[in-house]
């Protein structure tokens, strides 16, 4: 996010939906798409418990096959 402009979801408002610079643009894009993420995140959390708890004995490349896995076995239950 670009700094010295809007960011958070709060501070759009329905009828202010102008965006004053383009990094405003993006910072709003950016702070919407982060907060799908982040629920997408918790719903993995609740199906899959392990990504709560950590995976530190893992290597990170194994952490991350592990993560698409999950998102692949959610989809298709």
């Amino acid at each position: 996010p670009y700094r010295g402009t809007r960011y958070h979801l709060a501070e759009y408002r329905e009828n202010d939906c102008r965006y004053r610079t383009p990094q405003d643009l993006f910072n709003h894009a950016h702070s919407r798409l982060r907060n799908v993420i982040e629920r997408c995140f918790g719903v993995l959390k609740k199906w899959f418990p392990i990504l709560q708890l950590g995976m530190p004995s893992y290597l990170l490349h194994h952490q991350v096959d592990l993560v698409i896995a999950y998102c692949i076995l959610h989809n298709y239950i």
